[in-house]
């Protein structure tokens, strides 16, 4: 399997949100919310992203609170060795930050509902650095930043992972698999993932595994169906 990202339409949405809040006046909300179903290549675009054109990206963890968060973005800024109080803290985090003038993504934003404070503080650091700010979460938390207003007002550009149909499930057979899945086979791949990205990549790799036994450098339904294999435990 060849390491690298498909820009399927997800992506290439993504793609232009980004170019969108980093164009943006410096007055303007900079808030961007990733959201879609587990498996929908939420977090490999956003690493994606993250490598090509720059930026500060952390997790979050459901035992995150203000002081953990403000560490570990320090410390993905390079400056885990500053100390004192949370106050001190953020305000090196919007000082770096705003002079490199950096995009922070924070992935698995679900956990910051359960702590108002660490949205807050997020918050605050979109609001003084200036950067755009990236919350990537599961389907449900657009309903979670409408509920609050103060976040869901400056939520600039809302980009929706939607599971692949079947041009961009070929996009990526093509671009990730060193053996070729024929239409009949490619079909029934994208069918049983339900279009979720992840379930193709780890169905590819079975695919390419047995192709490459079989010294095939294409396959068809009716071969990977005579090897008696699974793409993946199906639901």
């Amino acid at each position: 399997m060849k390491n690298l990202v498909v820009e399927t339409k997800n992506v290439r949405r993504l793609l232009t949100a980004h170019s969108a809040l980093k164009e943006a006046a410096h007055y303007l909300p900079k808030i961007g919310l990733v959201h879609g179903l587990a498996g929908a290549g939420k977090t490999t675009g956003i690493a994606h992203l993250n490598q090509t054109e720059g930026g500060c990206f952390v997790r979050a963890t459901a035992v995150w609170t203000p002081r953990t968060m403000l560490q570990a973005i320090l410390r993905e800024l390079g400056r885990d060795d500053v100390s004192g109080n949370n106050q001190t803290k953020l305000d090196e985090i919007i000082r770096l930050l705003a002079i490199s003038n950096l995009p922070l993504f924070v992935d698995e934003a679900d956990y910051l509902f359960t702590r108002a404070a660490t949205l807050d503080i997020l918050r605050d650091i979109h609001d003084q650095a200036g950067v755009p700010l990236f919350l990537i979460g599961m389907e449900r938390i657009s309903r979670k930043v409408n509920a609050r207003e103060l976040v869901a007002s400056r939520v600039a550009q809302e980009i929706k992972f939607t599971p692949l149909d079947l041009e961009d499930t070929r996009l990526v057979a093509d671009g990730l698999s060193e053996v070729r899945l024929e239409d009949d086979l490619l079909k029934d791949l994208h069918k049983k993932a339900h279009g979720s990205v992840r379930r193709i990549t780890v169905g590819l790799s079975v695919i390419e595994t047995f192709g490459k036994q079989m010294r095939l450098s294409s396959i068809t339904l009716a071969d990977w169906k005579s090897g008696g294999h699974a793409y993946f435990l199906e639901r």
